[in-house]
């Protein structure tokens, strides 16, 4: 899979490492201002540095100021840090920390999250487990209030609806990692997960963890994963008139029952566009339609089977 140019410091050979049983976990950290990072790197240490077995830590920095990094490279014993050469997209970077990380299990987080607890001996339980997928976290907010992150799913008239909720439980499943922190399975990627190029985070997001789903891993939120998100909570995921929006739904919603009702608002929708000028949006949907048409691929979990799972706990 492509990944964007960057160069590379460290403070170790990953020739000495280069089985995958060698660390535990890669946390990758991707930051666009390493000075205001202070927080989440001290957690990342706390973690870390309670761990009996090795953890690596990534760190993707956006940032083009020249820092002395030898605080960071004395502090941790196994740290990369990579600079992307050119800008590039939440995908790009998602799939250089996939890439490069040498552990199987890779937590990926930025700079608005701060680890509070992340147990691993205990989740240890659910990551052995050959369906693990992604692991979410309890969030807290910095009034330490619980910020529901449990996602669950609609489907009206062809297009998908998500409603967060705070579910009490051990493991409870979620239909998508609704913020930049989670516990992701590599071996997931060896399926066909094929994700956009979506411009908005939460379209991303939503696609990474509906294809997650549909290729048979499993997307829970644990309460030994607890962490502080520095900003407002994010609105759910509604019928809206984003072409990102209509993108997903199209690529993913591909149940025949579950589509039903959807092509008079595609058509009114790209009448709209069409009014407006807006050929772009229009031929964005046409490429896609054939793509699909094109390469039909039939995943092994289909979307009414999902909405079920993902459904079955609501209280």
């Amino acid at each position: 899979m492509a990944i964007p140019v960057y160069s590379e410091i460290s403070n170790f050979s990953i020739t000495n490492f280069s089985k995958k049983e060698s660390f535990f976990i890669s946390v990758v950290f991707i930051t666009d201002n390493l000075s205001s990072s202070i927080e989440s790197l001290n957690s990342i240490y706390k973690f870390i540095s309670k761990k009996k077995s090795n953890c690596e830590l990534i760190i993707i920095n956006l940032d083009r100021i020249t820092y002395n990094y030898d605080t960071i490279f004395s502090t941790f014993p196994f740290v990369r840090i990579f600079f992307p050469q050119e800008k590039a997209n939440l995908k790009d970077l998602f799939r250089l920390g996939i890439n490069e990380s040498l552990s199987k299990n890779i937590l990926f987080l930025n700079q608005k999250f701060s680890i509070i607890n992340l147990d691993l001996d205990i989740l240890n339980i659910y990551l052995s487990e050959s369906s693990f997928g992604i692991i979410v976290p309890l969030v807290i907010s910095q009034k330490e209030e619980i910020i529901p992150n449990i996602i669950k799913m609609d489907i009206k008239n062809g297009f998908l609806n998500t409603f967060s909720m705070d579910i009490k439980g051990t493991t409870i499943s979620s239909l998508y990692p609704k913020y930049f922190c989670f516990i992701i399975n590599k071996n997931a990627f060896l399926s066909n997960l094929d994700l956009y190029e979506y411009e908005n985070e939460k379209y991303f997001l939503l696609e990474l963890g509906y294809r997650i789903w549909k290729m048979g891993f499993i997307i829970t939120q644990t309460r030994n994963f607890k962490v502080v998100f520095s900003e407002k909570e994010y609105p759910d995921i509604t019928k809206n008139e984003e072409i990102e929006y209509f993108i997903f739904n199209i690529r993913n919603i591909t149940d025949n029952k579950l589509k039903r009702g959807r092509m008079w608002k595609m058509t009114l929708f790209m009448l709209k566009k069409l009014v407006f000028f807006d050929f772009s949006s229009v031929l964005k949907i046409y490429r896609i339609k054939r793509e699909i048409r094109k390469n039909r691929i039939i995943p092994p979990i289909e979307d009414s089977a999902i909405l079920t799972i993902i459904n079955k706990d609501i209280p």
